[in-house]
């Protein structure tokens, strides 16, 4: 039973992610409605947890990928 809850929520932020993304590529400027998305803040929370403990054991980087299935608004 759990593992068909995480997969039923895990379908379910993909179609939430899907329907955000295709209605703010749609706006004139996206980048402007980024709070529409009811993730956004939690998501530039947790960018700002991982970049400050990263920060505190690591150099700064010369270059940076972002590589993840749970980048919120991919390009489509």
């Amino acid at each position: 039973m759990r593992q068909d809850l995480i997969r039923l929520c895990s379908a379910a932020e993909g179609l939430l992610e899907a329907h955000y993304s295709n209605m703010l590529t749609a706006l004139d400027n996206p980048l402007d409605h980024l709070g529409r998305f009811p993730y956004f803040d939690n998501y530039i929370n947790l960018s700002k947890l991982e970049h400050d403990l990263l920060a505190g054991h690591v150099a700064a980087p010369a270059r940076v990928a972002t590589t993840g299935a749970a980048w919120p608004m991919a390009v489509r």
